[in-house]
């Protein structure tokens, strides 16, 4: 588990790059929650690029020399982390390789060209273009950025909550788990300023690659309590009543806390404060 005087300084580093994304509490909607609890909703999905990866970006860019940030950075993506990684990239001025599947959207393709980014499209899958990626960093001499094993990232994505913690003592944390990273460090940080808060994963299917390679880590174990699934058609409603109810445009993995939530599958004791992480911003691309 990392140190959350680690996160807190991470904060600090990256807070004029990133945005203080809202949070808002579920007043109105009081007849639609399955238990009488207080619910606050994060809205990452209004982060810079749409989502929380790009404070893990942000916090490995800004720990890397300069001399080693010229020859650029390399990283395989198949959607929320490529545009992150292209957005920093631009910000800072780094040369960016993305390795994409190549079964990508050809629209998503164009999001990362106008960043300046340059694109490799090869491997059947995201696991065949992480390892084409990572040999190519090493042929190159170039950075290798893999959230998946890198305390800069999670100590990143950690910061998601450093202010709102100051301010709530939330009872439970929900949030989607994806590749681990944004989990472990958040619930790290939580479980440190109030012990017991509870901290609950939630993954869909479409995770499971990108999470098997944390789930049985020690940051994650020790700092996420449990983890729960939820289907397509859960996480699918549930983004579009978000569109219709908050005007949010959300990828349905993005919604698939709230969905875990709303369907029961998340027990709340009444009147306990619960966070919910709202990520992800899906966007029309052209």
């Amino acid at each position: 588990m990392l140190e959350p005087q680690y996160i807190q300084t991470t904060w600090k580093r990256i807070k004029p790059f990133i945005r203080q994304t809202p949070i808002i509490e579920m007043q109105q909607h009081q007849k639609q929650l399955p238990y009488p609890s207080h619910v606050f909703l994060k809205l990452e999905c209004m982060q810079v690029t749409g989502s929380s990866k790009v404070r893990g970006v942000t916090a490995k860019l800004l720990s890397l020399p300069k001399n080693i940030l010229l020859k650029g950075v390399v990283t395989a993506s198949i959607g929320g982390q490529g545009f992150a990684v292209a957005h920093a990239g631009w910000m800072h001025r780094v040369p960016v390789c993305i390795y994409l599947p190549q079964t990508t959207p050809l629209s998503r393709v164009g999001r990362l060209e106008r960043l300046g980014a340059k694109l490799i499209m090869a491997g059947k899958n995201f696991e065949d273009s992480l390892r084409l990626a990572h040999a190519h960093a090493q042929k190159k001499g170039q950075v290798f950025l893999n959230p998946l094993s890198d305390t800069e990232f999670q100590a990143g994505q950690g910061t998601l909550l450093v202010e709102d913690l100051l301010y709530f003592d939330f009872d439970m944390i929900i949030g989607a788990i994806e590749s681990g990273v944004m989990m472990a460090g958040v619930g790290g940080l939580a479980k440190c300023l109030h012990p017991k808060c509870k901290v609950v994963g939630v993954q869909t299917h479409h995770d499971r690659f990108l999470s098997r390679q944390t789930l049985s880590t020690d940051s994650f174990r020790s700092s996420v309590d449990k983890v729960i699934g939820v289907d397509d058609q859960e996480t699918g409603r549930i983004s579009k009543w978000l569109a219709t109810e908050f005007a949010l445009n959300v990828e349905d993995k993005g919604a698939a806390p709230l969905a875990a939530f709303l369907t029961g599958k998340i027990p709340a004791k009444p009147h306990e404060k619960v966070c919910i992480i709202v990520d992800d911003a899906r966007y029309r691309h052209g």
